[in-house]
């Protein structure tokens, strides 16, 4: 006997039917996703992974072939596992107390610059940080807790890269001595800092790629000169930070994470 995965619109079956075909006419696809994709299309096939064994001692012709997984982040089998796994260990490191859920996005005329340079997706957790612990610090006189995570895509799986953070309502005090509540976020503050430090950071990013030919014709039409200024000076009004729940204790934590670190694992 030999345990398979049941189902009709697995994405197993779906990268079987159709990822010869898409790969073919995508010639720059990152060499991660193709070894992603590969694992995938060989989980569970014993030909192709390997697998295990079992053989009764007492009756030999009882036995289980049980194939061997892949673990890739993209199969919809190991990689709710491995999230599942992940999130069980991160709630006995999460502080008793409520969370907020927060949404950091840029708009579109931004997005494709990632994908050009996917290391400019620092720039996001780094200023996503820096405005809320900047805030709590200065206004309030703590230091929150954090956990962030980055989706690549929106619900459409569209390019799509923004930051979901859990924040503690409240925190430790910057002496150290107290814990400090605090329910009321700042939402139109927060707006304002991200935007700038979101601009401000990608505005050398930006022109170094154009300058270097590394970015989308989109983008090089633009130049470094005045039309370039304009164009993020055009970005800057647009909202970009939103609550996701009023509170994230209204939805139990670990929905919230496995929701949110489910999707980050499984495709971005």
């Amino acid at each position: 006997m030999i345990e398979t995965l049941a189902g009709p619109s697995t994405l197993k079956r779906i990268l079987h039917d159709h990822w010869n075909g898409f790969a073919a006419s995508h010639k720059h696809l990152r060499p991660s996703i193709l070894e992603e994709a590969e694992k995938v299309l060989a989980c569970r096939d014993p030909l192709k992974s390997g697998y295990h064994l079992y053989r009764c001692p007492d009756h030999p012709e009882c036995e289980r072939i049980v194939p061997h997984t892949c673990k890739s982040r993209f199969c919809s089998s190991c990689g709710t596992v491995a999230v599942d796994n992940w999130i069980e260990e991160a709630m006995e490191s999460f502080l008793d107390v409520p969370y907020r859920h927060l949404v950091f996005t840029i708009p579109q005329e931004l997005r494709n610059v990632f994908l050009w340079d996917r290391k400019l997706f620092n720039i996001l957790f780094d200023s996503a940080k820096k405005t809320v612990l900047e805030w709590c610090r200065a206004k309030k006189g703590y230091v929150p807790g954090i956990v962030m995570v980055i989706h690549t895509f929106g619900s459409d799986l569209k390019l799509n890269p923004h930051i979901h953070m859990l924040l503690t309502q409240g925190g430790l005090s910057v002496n150290r001595e107290a814990w400090i509540r605090n329910e009321f976020i700042p939402y139109d503050v927060l707006k304002s800092r991200w935007k700038t430090l979101v601009v401000k950071r990608l505005k050398p990013a930006m022109k170094r790629m154009i300058l270097e030919g590394i970015v989308g014709i989109e983008y090089s039409r633009l130049g470094t000169g005045k039309a370039f200024h304009s164009f993020l000076g055009f970005l800057v009004p647009i909202d970009m930070v939103r609550p996701c729940w009023r509170a994230a204790g209204e939805r139990p934590i670990h929905d919230i994470l496995h929701r949110t670190v489910y999707q980050t694992a499984s495709i971005g």
